[in-house]
């Protein structure tokens, strides 16, 4: 039943033979329960408010409701039509074709905006499940949240403690601040301006953040992902492929950084834990802790009381001074320059120093390193094919004449090689060979950290047993390493050899 103004409306409404009322044209002031009739609103019809318990399947053409609330329904919001206001526990399902909603609030709840629908305001606790095509949403703020975005879609303003949770495709946010939560950002995606608490959990594909401040936190950065700035107390996880990141400070945190990823600042006590690849690293400063560096990596600048665990390869670090410390220094690795109190505790293969200050201390285990200036500490005549010897070298914990070791695995428990080292077991090489060359046993390292150079892809570290007499160390090059033939797998430890 077709009806064209609020009197044949509340007829329709009254009358039990009417199942379908269309709603065309003219003006309405409200809607209230529609029971079990199915309502169309179109063309330029205009209802200023739609409540209780009523629903609207289909809302199109250029019709215009102005306010839905309580427990209201609209299934379907298309063509140019607009909807004002959503707010109470209202619900719309659909938004799509050029649609416009203007504000969603409270415990509103909108379905699926997707098409080039526009919805300008979204806040309070206020829900979108799904956002995707070329659909817009301008602001997303107070505890509102919005569970997917993908396709082309954008996302301009997200503010207060609003939640995105993914956002995929060629999908764009401009702006994420105050303690505002993105959940998982991938495809071609870009975050512009990350700040306040704001969290944002995984970004990959070719996705980029541009701004990212206060105490945020960004857990995944990978393939050509590129971070602008990221500052205070925030902390980055993972960033892989070609990512560049460009300043990271005050108390921030980068685990993994590798392939071509250039990292520019990194400062106050920050940590950076693997570098390789051609990354390139400009300045390190404060308390900052780099664990490995390999590759043809660049470490520019590296001061305060920072610490580098392991360079190798043809890695490169142009200067480090004040109180830092370097662990390891291998292959053809080069330091151009040392001052002040730094220790290299060991430098080894063909690695060179090519100027160190009076001040700094380095000991050195290979005849082929090279090292201007220091005070070197020279220990090539040490036997490190010895086990008690590399044990004591590398600080190796010895209990009751076991070594304590540990060894990289993935998910399943398993090596890069696909042995599976199951906690509790005890394990045996099938392949065991009495020398101490790599293969022909099962490889482990002094600490966790190391032990993660063999296999940037493992996800778990267990800690091993096995008889210090029988460990057959190897010394050919890259982290400290052994192989041994029968060992227990004792525990999970974190990277740090923490118990899990």
């Amino acid at each position: 039943m077709k009806v064209t103004n609020q009197t044949e409306l509340d007829n329709a409404l009254a009358d039990p033979k009417v199942s379908v009322i269309d709603i065309v044209g003219g003006d309405y002031y409200r809607l209230g329960d529609t029971g079990s009739k199915t309502v169309y609103v179109y063309d330029s019809a205009t209802i200023k408010y739609v409540s209780g318990s009523a629903t609207i399947k289909y809302v199109y053409g250029s019709a215009t409701i102005e306010n839905v609330y309580d427990s209201a329904t609209i299934e379907n919001v298309y063509d140019s039509a607009t909807i004002k206001y959503v707010y109470d526990s209202a619900t719309i399902k659909y938004v799509y074709d050029s649609a416009t909603i203007k504000y969603v609030y409270d415990s509103a709840t909108i379905k699926y905006v997707y098409g080039s629908a526009t919805i300008e305001n979204v806040y309070d606790s206020a829900t979108i499940k799904y956002v995707y095509d070329s659909a817009t949403i301008k602001y997303v703020y107070d505890s509102a949240t919005i569970e997917n975005v993908y396709g082309s879609a954008t996302i301009e303003n997200v503010s207060g403690s609003a939640t995105i949770k993914y956002v995929s495709g060629s999908a764009t946010i401009e702006n994420v601040y105050d303690s505002a939560t993105i959940k998982y950002v991938y495809g071609s995606a870009t975050i512009e301006n990350v700040y306040g608490s704001a969290t944002i959990e995984n970004v990959y594909g070719s996705a980029t953040i541009k701004y990212v401040y206060d105490s945020a936190t960004i857990k995944y950065v990978y393939d050509s992902a590129t971070i602008k700035y990221v500052y205070d107390s925030a902390t980055i996880k993972y960033v892989s492929g070609s990512a560049t990141i460009e300043n990271v400070y005050d108390s921030a945190t980068i685990k993994y950084v590798y392939d071509s990823a250039t990292i520019k600042y990194v400062y106050g006590s920050a940590t950076i834990e693997n570098v390789y690849g051609s990354a390139t690293i400009k300045y390190v400063y404060g308390s900052a802790t780099i664990e490995n560096v390999y590759g043809s990596a660049t470490i520019k600048y590296v001061s305060g009381s920072a610490t580098i665990e392991n360079v190798y390869d043809s890695a490169t670090i142009k200067y480090v001074y004040d109180s830092a410390t370097i662990k390891y220094v291998y292959d053809s690795a080069t330091i151009d320059a040392v001052s002040g109190l730094v220790v290299v505790q060991f430098l080894k293969g063909r690695a060179k120093i090519k100027r160190a200050d009076g001040l700094v201390i380095i000991i050195k285990y290979d005849k082929a390193a090279e090292v201007t200036g220091g005070n070197v500490i020279d220990r090539t005549a040490l036997d490190l094919e010895n086990p008690e010897v590399w044990a004591e070298v590398n600080g190796v914990e010895v209990v009751d004449g076991k070594a304590i070791l540990y060894k990289a695995v993935r998910d399943d428990l398993k090596s890069y090689h696909g042995f599976e080292y199951p906690i509790g077991k005890t394990v045996t090489a099938p392949d065991w060979s009495e020398d101490n060359d790599c293969g022909g046993g099962l490889h482990v390292s002094p600490h966790p950290y190391e032990a993660h150079t063999y296999d940037s892809s493992a996800t778990r570290f267990l800690k091993i047993e096995t008889s210090l007499k029988k460990l057959r160390p190897i010394n050919q090059g890259g982290a400290p390493k052994a192989k041994f033939h029968r060992g227990k797998v004792l525990a999970e430890v974190t990277k740090d050899g923490e118990l899990v």
